[in-house]
């Protein structure tokens, strides 16, 4: 049943880029906070702050393909407040807005000292936001395997575990290519931070089955759906293990912007197909 799946790529792309580029601003606020920064590798990391914000730009575009008329897009906003699609992309254009304007400021050397860490908390704080609309908008009433916690949950883990693997990634790089390896309270954080990340994604994605597992519509039985489904989602809990061991190993060596960037490729090819499993596990009510 990987049809529905297939179907539905623009969104199985907008929910693996959005969330992967938001939760790395989680990161990067936890550097400012956690590791000591020269003003060149200070500037070299706002530089870089901007691919993070490219990745969720890129996410939004791939959303708006979904649409029959990309010109509906200037129309989801109607119903802010009663609508849960609303409602999403109303928090994402406060993120995103939010964060343009905390790159292009740190940039331009408008933001320092408290004001720099205060706005990165701040970008921080609404991109974890963001991420939870996102899951709460699909739960839906009428699609049974979707409506239950686990769903925005399990997106808040990607978000967390691709976002302080990217984030992990782009410290190093400004901290220069063989560096000495950051302080220890950043290495806990983004080690915490991307376990619990890795435990709500995979957990999620393990929940959805069992649940999917046990529901039956009129013409279609969950348990089929699952059975279809076993495959990817045994390669993307893999995936998303090893993205975390990589992860681990990055934070502790002098070569750690090495795999951080190999982590970062495995924990995005998990989500994307971690996605895949999400729409392929859509079981309408009455179908």
């Amino acid at each position: 049943m990987l049809e529905n799946a297939i179907s539905e790529l623009p969104l199985v792309l907008f929910t693996t880029l959005a969330p992967l580029g938001a939760g790395a601003f989680v990161a990067l606020a936890v550097s400012l906070l956690a590791v000591p920064l020269d003003e060149r590798q200070s500037r070299r990391l706002d530089r870089l702050s901007f691919a993070p914000l490219a990745v969720v730009a890129a996410g939004f575009a791939a959303s708006v393909a979904h649409l029959a008329s990309p010109g509906n897009a200037f129309h989801v906003l109607n119903n802010l407040g009663a609508s849960p699609l609303s409602n999403e992309i109303a928090a994402g254009g406060v993120f995103f807005v939010a964060a343009l304007a905390y790159c292009v400021l740190a940039v331009f050397g408008r933001l320092k000292g408290a004001a720099r860490k205060a706005g990165a908390v701040v970008v921080a704080v609404l991109a974890l936001v963001f991420v939870l609309f996102v899951g709460c908008a699909y739960l839906i009433e009428t699609i049974a395997s979707w409506n239950h916690p686990a769903t925005p949950v399990t997106l808040l883990g990607y978000a967390l575990l691709g976002g302080c693997v990217g984030g992990t990634l782009l410290t190093r790089i400004a901290l220069g290519i063989g560096a000495a390896v950051p302080p220890a309270r950043f290495r806990v954080v983004m080690g915490g931070l991307g376990a619990v990340g890795a435990a709500c994604a995979i957990g999620g994605l393990l929940t959805q089955g069992a649940l999917t597992n046990t529901l039956h519509a009129s013409i279609t039985a969950g348990s089929a759906l699952v059975d279809a489904a076993v495959p990817l989602t045994g390669i993307a809990v893999a995936g998303l293990a090893l993205a975390m061991a990589t992860h681990l190993v990055s934070l502790g060596v002098s070569w750690g912007v090495y795999a951080s960037a190999v982590s970062l490729v495995v924990a995005a090819a998990a989500t994307f197909l971690g996605r895949m499993v999400f729409y392929a596990l859509q079981l309408n009510i009455g179908l």
